[in-house]
């Protein structure tokens, strides 16, 4: 039995950020060959394309079949537009969260917590963009010999007489 979340969405959760890890790896290394062979050896870029390549595969089989699956075809959740489940609906997925919500167990966060996480999470969500952003602009920017371009040169062009 399955409480608030069950066995197939902690697997999803899970799968969407490992494989959210994997492409943003792979793919900086992809971005950026280059630079990614002078921090490790050459052998690596061959390996984050197939990586790459086969967690995209693997993202859109899973969504195709997982997703539409489980969501259109087994049994068309109307949860998605509701935010609610029938009582059939939790009695066979989430029995255990069914049974703490009608004990009344199921206890509010206290306001002070709540605001404390709401004070942490501004500061906290704004240090990590602009740690990626500047990590983002550091790894475009810093490659001298992809960027640098070839001198103008004068060259003399053949023009027919009239």
């Amino acid at each position: 039995q399955m409480g608030r979340y069950t066995f197939g969405e902690k697997v999803e959760y899970w799968a969407v950020v490992w494989g959210t890890v994997i492409m943003i790896l792979t793919g900086f290394m992809l971005w950026n060959p280059i630079a990614t062979s002078r921090l490790l050896p050459g052998a690596f870029i061959p390996a984050a394309k197939a990586a790459h390549g086969g967690e995209a595969l693997l993202a859109v089989l899973s969504i195709v079949t997982w997703h539409l699956y489980n969501v259109h075809v087994k049994q068309f959740n109307k949860s998605m537009f509701s935010g609610w489940l029938s009582r059939h609906e939790m009695e066979e997925e989430h029995p255990l969260e069914l049974a703490v919500q009608e004990a009344g167990k199921e206890r509010p966060v206290d306001g002070t917590i709540l605001r404390r996480r709401q004070r942490l999470y501004l500061p906290v969500a704004v240090l990590f963009s602009l740690a990626l952003l500047i990590s983002v602009y550091f790894f475009v920017t810093f490659e001298a010999t992809a960027i640098t371009t070839v001198p103008r040169q004068t060259v003399e062009v053949f023009v027919p007489a009239r």
